[in-house]
C-alpha cells in the first residue's frame, strides 16, 4: 500500500470519525488525568450512558497540558461543536453526560466550560481561551485531540507528511534545514540540533544510531511526558527523520522508569508502525531502513546525562565518561550517535513538512521557535503551555498559570540544581534562550517552579541538595563530597545549629563543585546554594544568628534554642 493511499484512508476514518451520527464522550486519559480520577470518571460515564441507553463512542486522548482542569471529558454531539468540560468528579461526569447527551445541547453550567473547538453560543473557542490565545503548539499539536494510540488518527492530521518529504532530500539537505530552522536542543543545554546532527553525518562509520532520550528526571519538567502520552507517534517520526539524516539504521528510546504509561504508549506506536512499514525496512518504498528499541530506565537522575544514559543502554551502570570525545563520534558502543531529547525531536517533523523558513520565523532573532513551559508549585492553574520564544515570563507565570504576585517569593528555574532567584526579577525577564543567558539564568529542562512566600528558602535548599546528594553517582570526588558537604552544612542551618562561616564555606566550595565534576550534574549542583544565599541571605542568617525559622518550617533543636 503507498503512502497516499495510506493517508486516505486514515483521512477517510478520522471524517467519520469527527462527524459523527452518535455522541463521542472522549476522556483525558494522561498520567495527570489518571492521577486526578479519569478512570472513575471513565466508569461513571459508561454508566450514564447506560441509564440513557444511548448508543455512543467512549474514546481517550491524551492531556491538553490544562494539568488544573482534569479530569477532563469532551462530548461531540452529531451536528454539533466538540466540547470540552472540566474539572470533574465521577458524579459530576455523569450528570454532564445526562444532561448534554439527554438533551441534545452542549450548553451547560457555565462553571464547566473549559472550550470548543468551534465558536458556539455560550462556549468560548478553544483558541480565543486565556489558556490557548497565546500558545503556539507543534510537539502538542495534536495532544487532546487525537487518540494517541491510533495511527490513523495522527496519519489523517499531518503525521508523516514530514518523513515523506525528508526521503526526498539527501541527508545532508534534511541536516541543513534543520541548521537553518535555528531548533536547539530541549533538555537544558540549548545545542544547535542541526550543528550537532551535522557532527554526526560527517563522523567516520557506517554503523551510527540515534538515541531520544525520554528520562525525563527533573522536577517540575514534565513535558516529555505529555509528548509520549498525547503524541507518541511524532516523536518516533522525528526520530526517524534523525535516523535518516544521520546514517543510522537502529534507534533507542529511553524512558523514565517512573513512566508506565508514556512507555506503554511509545511501545504501542512502534508496534503499529511495524505493522504499516513505517519503520523497518524500505520505510515508504525507499532504500531507507531503520528499527527502534524501546528501553525503560534504570531509576537514576544520570540516567538523563547522556553519557549515563549511553552507559546504562549498554549494560553498565550509569555514570558519565569524560569529553571529548563526543557521543556525535563516539557514542553508543563507542560509534557516532546523535542523542536527543524527546522535545527536540518532536518539532523535527513540522520543521521537514513545513520549511525551515516557518519555524525560523517563530521566537525572537536570538532564540528561534517554540518551547514548551511546565508551570508548578504556588500557582493555580499548573499546567504544560507551548509557546514562541519572546514571551515575557509574566504573561506564563501570571495570565496562564495564575500565581499570585504577592503569594511570590521566589522561581527555581528548571529542575532541582537550578537558579532560584526573586520572583520580582524573574517577571522582568523574557523566554529566550540568549535572552535568559544574558540575565545570568537559563530555562534548563523547562520546569518552573513557583515559591511562595511562607517557603523556607534554607529548608527547600536542604531538600534539593538531599535529592542531589543521593543521586550522585560518586564516580567523582567533588560531586560526591560537594554535594555531601551542602547537604550537612544546610541540614544544621535548619537544625538551628549553624555557624556563621558556614554560609562563607558553601560558597568557598562551589568553584571546587562546579569545575571539579565530571558531569553537569555536579557541574551545577552548587547554583541553588550560591543563588539563595546571594538572593536570600537573611533567611539563612535568621536561621544561624536568631536561632529562628521565619516561616516557622524548621524545628530548631533544644539545644539551639536555649543558646
Amino acid at each position: 500500500m503507498t503512502f497516499e493511499t495510506l493517508v486516505a484512508e486514515a483521512r477517510g476514518r478520522w471524517e467519520r470519525k469527527t462527524n459523527p451520527d452518535r455522541p463521542r464522550v472522549i476522556i483525558s486519559a494522561g498520567s495527570c488525568g489518571i492521577f486526578a480520577g479519569a478512570r472513575k470518571v471513565k466508569a461513571a460515564v459508561a454508566d450514564a450512558l447506560k441509564r440513557l441507553n444511548v448508543d455512543a463512542s467512549v474514546e481517550k486522548t491524551g492531556c491538553v497540558g490544562l494539568c488544573w482542569a482534569e479530569p477532563m471529558v469532551d462530548i461531540q454531539l452529531p451536528g454539533r461543536p466538540r466540547v470540552a468540560y472540566g474539572p470533574l468528579t465521577p458524579a459530576e461526569a455523569a450528570r454532564l453526560v445526562e444532561d448534554v447527551v439527554g438533551r441534545g445541547d452542549p450548553r451547560v453550567d457555565k462553571a464547566l466550560y473549559v472550550y470548543a473547538d468551534a465558536p458556539y453560543e455560550g462556549i468560548p473557542p478553544r483558541d480565543q481561551t486565556d489558556w490557548f490565545k497565546f500558545q503556539y503548539r507543534i510537539t502538542q499539536r495534536n495532544a487532546g485531540i487525537i487518540d494517541p494510540e491510533d495511527l490513523d488518527d495522527y496519519l489523517a492530521n499531518g503525521g508523516y507528511e514530514g518523513l515523506a518529504r525528508a526521503l526526498t532530500m539527501t541527508p545532508a539537505e534534511v541536516v541543513d534545514a534543520v541548521k537553518k530552522s535555528g531548533l536547539r536542543g530541549c533538555g537544558g543545554a540549548a545545542f544547535p540540533t542541526g550543528l550537532k546532527w551535522e557532527f554526526c553525518l560527517r563522523a567516520r562509520g557506517t554503523e551510527k544510531y540515534v538515541i531520544c532520550n525520554a528520562d525525563e528526571g527533573n522536577a517540575g519538567t514534565w513535558k516529555d511526558r505529555l509528548i509520549m502520552e498525547g503524541d507518541p507517534f511524532q516523536l518516533i517520526e522525528g526520530i526517524t527523520i534523525a535516523a535518516y539524516a544521520n546514517g543510522a539504521s537502529r534507534g533507542f528510546i529511553y524512558i523514565r522508569d517512573e513512566y508506565p504509561l508514556a512507555s506503554s504508549r511509545v511501545r504501542t506506536a512502534v508496534e503499529k508502525l511495524r505493522a504499516r512499514g513505517l519503520l523497518g525496512e524500505n520505510i515508504l518504498g525507499s532504500n531507507f531502513s531503520f528499527d527502534l528499541v524501546v528501553r525503560d530506565g534504570a531509576g537514576s537522575y544520570l540516567c538523563g546525562e547522556e553519557m549515563g544514559l549511553i552507559s546504562s543502554i549498554e549494560g553498565d551502570r550509569a555514570m558519565p565518561r569524560s569529553r571529548p570525545p563526543f557521543p556525535a563520534t563516539n557514542g553508543l558502543f563507542y560509534k557516532p550517535t546523535v542523542v536527543n531529547n524527546v522535545e527536540t525531536l518532536a518539532n523535527v517533523p513540522q520543521i521537514i513538512a513545513r520549511g525551515w523558513e516557518w519555524y525560523a520565523g517563530l521566537g525572537t532573532d536570538r532564540s528561534k521557535g517554540v518551547r514548551t513551559i511546565t508551570v508548578s508549585g504556588a500557582v493555580r492553574r499548573p499546567g504544560g503551555f507551548e509557546l514562541p520564544f519572546g514571551m515575557p515570563l509574566r504573561t506564563i507565570i501570571l495570565d496562564l498559570a495564575q500565581a499570585d504576585p504577592t503569594d511570590l517569593k521566589a522561581v527555581q528555574m528548571g529542575g532541582p540544581a537550578s537558579n532560584i532567584l526573586p520572583a520580582d526579577f524573574v517577571l522582568t525577564l523574557p523566554l529566550g534562550l540568549d535572552e535568559l543567558r544574558d540575565a545570568g539564568t537559563t530555562i534548563g529542562s523547562g520546569g518552573l517552579v513557583m515559591v511562595g512566600r511562607q517557603t523556607c528558602i534554607p529548608n527547600l535548599v536542604l531538600q534539593l541538595m538531599e535529592f542531589l546528594r543521593d543521586e550522585s553517582c560518586g564516580k567523582c570526588f567533588p560531586c560526591q563530597m560537594g554535594t555531601r558537604a551542602y547537604y550537612n552544612t544546610l541540614l544544621r542551618i535548619c537544625r538551628g545549629e549553624g555557624r556563621p562561616e558556614d554560609l562563607d564555606f558553601m560558597l568557598d566550595i562551589a568553584p571546587a563543585i562546579q569545575f571539579g565534576s565530571l558531569c553537569g550534574h555536579g557541574q551545577v549542583a552548587h547554583v541553588p546554594v550560591v543563588d539563595t544565599i546571594t538572593h536570600f541571605r537573611h533567611e539563612y542568617e535568621a536561621h544561624i544568628r536568631e536561632r529562628r525559622c521565619p516561616q516557622g518550617v524548621c524545628e530548631m533543636s533544644p539545644v539551639a534554642a536555649a543558646v
